[in-house]
Protein backbone atom coordinates (compact mmCIF):
# COMPACT_ATOMS: atom_id res chain seq x y z
CA UNK A 1 0.00 0.00 0.00
CA UNK A 2 2.70 2.55 0.88
CA UNK A 3 4.56 1.99 -2.40
CA UNK A 4 1.39 2.82 -4.36
CA UNK A 5 0.92 6.18 -2.67
CA UNK A 6 4.61 7.07 -3.04
CA UNK A 7 4.58 6.31 -6.77
CA UNK A 8 1.47 8.42 -7.30
CA UNK A 9 2.79 11.43 -5.37
CA UNK A 10 6.50 11.26 -6.36
CA UNK A 11 6.11 13.20 -9.68
CA UNK A 12 4.39 16.00 -7.79
CA UNK A 13 7.28 16.38 -5.33
CA UNK A 14 9.81 16.75 -8.15
CA UNK A 15 8.08 19.17 -10.53
CA UNK A 16 11.06 19.62 -12.85
CA UNK A 17 10.98 15.90 -13.68
CA UNK A 18 7.19 15.68 -13.82
CA UNK A 19 5.11 15.86 -16.97
CA UNK A 20 3.31 19.19 -17.62
CA UNK A 21 -0.03 17.83 -16.37
CA UNK A 22 1.52 16.90 -13.01
CA UNK A 23 3.18 20.33 -12.71
CA UNK A 24 -0.21 21.92 -13.32
CA UNK A 25 -1.57 20.01 -10.32
CA UNK A 26 0.75 22.01 -8.07
CA UNK A 27 -1.58 24.96 -8.59
CA UNK A 28 -4.21 23.30 -6.35
CA UNK A 29 -2.48 20.68 -4.17
CA UNK A 30 -5.30 20.42 -1.61
CA UNK A 31 -7.89 19.45 -4.18
CA UNK A 32 -5.58 16.91 -5.78
CA UNK A 33 -4.35 15.35 -2.53
CA UNK A 34 -7.79 15.19 -0.93
CA UNK A 35 -9.11 13.54 -4.09
CA UNK A 36 -6.19 11.13 -4.10
CA UNK A 37 -6.88 10.26 -0.45
CA UNK A 38 -10.50 9.45 -1.32
CA UNK A 39 -9.41 7.42 -4.35
CA UNK A 40 -6.95 5.48 -2.21
CA UNK A 41 -9.75 4.67 0.23
CA UNK A 42 -11.96 3.50 -2.62
CA UNK A 43 -9.34 0.99 -3.78
CA UNK A 44 -8.43 -0.14 -0.26
CA UNK A 45 -5.06 1.60 0.08
CA UNK A 46 -4.30 3.00 3.54
CA UNK A 47 -2.95 6.47 4.12
CA UNK A 48 0.30 6.22 6.06
CA UNK A 49 3.02 8.55 7.32
CA UNK A 50 5.03 8.07 4.11
CA UNK A 51 2.09 9.31 2.05
CA UNK A 52 1.58 12.21 4.46
CA UNK A 53 5.24 13.23 4.15
CA UNK A 54 5.14 13.04 0.35
CA UNK A 55 1.90 15.01 0.31
CA UNK A 56 3.41 17.75 2.46
CA UNK A 57 6.35 17.88 0.05
CA UNK A 58 3.81 18.59 -2.70
CA UNK A 59 2.78 21.70 -0.74
CA UNK A 60 6.45 22.61 -0.40
CA UNK A 61 6.89 22.21 -4.18
CA UNK A 62 3.82 24.35 -4.68
CA UNK A 63 5.35 27.05 -2.47
CA UNK A 64 8.58 26.89 -4.48
CA UNK A 65 6.60 27.14 -7.73
CA UNK A 66 4.96 30.31 -6.48
CA UNK A 67 8.32 31.77 -5.46
CA UNK A 68 9.70 31.33 -8.97
CA UNK A 69 6.58 32.35 -10.86
CA UNK A 70 5.24 35.28 -8.81
CA UNK A 71 7.84 37.79 -7.62
CA UNK A 72 5.11 40.29 -6.73
CA UNK A 73 4.14 41.64 -3.35
CA UNK A 74 1.43 38.96 -3.07
CA UNK A 75 4.17 36.36 -2.59
CA UNK A 76 3.94 36.49 1.22
CA UNK A 77 0.17 36.05 1.12
CA UNK A 78 0.45 33.15 -1.32
CA UNK A 79 3.11 31.45 0.84
CA UNK A 80 0.85 31.81 3.87
CA UNK A 81 -2.11 30.44 1.91
CA UNK A 82 -0.12 27.35 0.89
CA UNK A 83 1.15 26.84 4.46
CA UNK A 84 -2.42 27.00 5.79
CA UNK A 85 -3.63 24.52 3.14
CA UNK A 86 -0.78 22.19 4.13
CA UNK A 87 -1.71 22.61 7.79
CA UNK A 88 -5.33 21.74 7.03
CA UNK A 89 -4.21 18.60 5.19
CA UNK A 90 -1.80 17.76 8.03
CA UNK A 91 -4.58 18.13 10.63
CA UNK A 92 -7.09 16.09 8.63
CA UNK A 93 -4.54 13.34 8.08
CA UNK A 94 -3.25 13.19 11.65
CA UNK A 95 -6.74 13.35 13.13
CA UNK A 96 -8.35 11.03 10.57
CA UNK A 97 -11.35 11.45 8.31
CA UNK A 98 -14.14 9.26 7.09
CA UNK A 99 -11.75 8.08 4.33
CA UNK A 100 -8.85 7.05 6.54
CA UNK A 101 -7.71 6.45 10.09
CA UNK A 102 -5.47 8.93 11.88
CA UNK A 103 -1.78 8.91 11.01
CA UNK A 104 0.91 9.52 13.64
CA UNK A 105 3.29 12.21 12.37
CA UNK A 106 7.02 11.49 12.35
CA UNK A 107 9.96 13.78 12.93
CA UNK A 108 10.14 14.33 9.17
CA UNK A 109 6.43 15.22 9.07
CA UNK A 110 6.86 17.88 11.72
CA UNK A 111 10.03 19.22 10.12
CA UNK A 112 8.29 19.63 6.77
CA UNK A 113 5.43 21.50 8.44
CA UNK A 114 7.80 23.68 10.47
CA UNK A 115 9.66 24.44 7.23
CA UNK A 116 6.44 25.39 5.46
CA UNK A 117 5.47 27.83 8.20
CA UNK A 118 9.04 29.14 8.38
CA UNK A 119 8.88 29.69 4.61
CA UNK A 120 5.74 31.73 5.16
CA UNK A 121 7.48 33.73 7.92
CA UNK A 122 4.98 32.39 10.45
CA UNK A 123 7.37 31.92 13.34
CA UNK A 124 4.60 31.55 15.94
CA UNK A 125 3.01 28.68 14.04
CA UNK A 126 6.41 27.05 13.48
CA UNK A 127 7.19 27.28 17.20
CA UNK A 128 3.69 25.99 17.97
CA UNK A 129 4.45 22.89 15.92
CA UNK A 130 7.73 22.47 17.78
CA UNK A 131 5.80 22.50 21.05
CA UNK A 132 3.18 20.11 19.65
CA UNK A 133 5.79 17.64 18.49
CA UNK A 134 7.46 17.63 21.90
CA UNK A 135 4.08 17.00 23.56
CA UNK A 136 3.40 14.10 21.20
CA UNK A 137 6.70 12.46 22.11
CA UNK A 138 8.61 13.33 18.94
CA UNK A 139 11.98 14.86 19.82
CA UNK A 140 13.01 17.84 17.67
CA UNK A 141 16.34 17.64 15.87
CA UNK A 142 18.79 20.11 14.42
CA UNK A 143 16.62 20.64 11.32
CA UNK A 144 13.64 21.51 13.54
CA UNK A 145 15.53 24.24 15.35
CA UNK A 146 17.39 25.48 12.27
CA UNK A 147 14.14 26.16 10.41
CA UNK A 148 12.96 28.34 13.29
CA UNK A 149 16.32 30.09 13.60
CA UNK A 150 16.25 30.88 9.84
CA UNK A 151 12.84 32.54 10.05
CA UNK A 152 13.87 34.49 13.16
CA UNK A 153 17.02 35.67 11.37
CA UNK A 154 14.95 36.77 8.33
CA UNK A 155 12.74 38.78 10.64
CA UNK A 156 15.77 40.33 12.39
CA UNK A 157 14.52 39.11 15.76
CA UNK A 158 17.78 37.45 16.83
Amino acid sequence: PGAFSLEVVRPLTHPSAAPPAARDLLVDPSRVLNGLTRDMHNVGVSVDVHFLNRALLVFKSSMQRVETSDPSSSLAAERMHIAVLASDFFRATTEGTRWHASVKPSLLTYNIMIGLFAGANEVHRAVGLLTEMERSGVAPDLASYNAIIRVLARQDTI
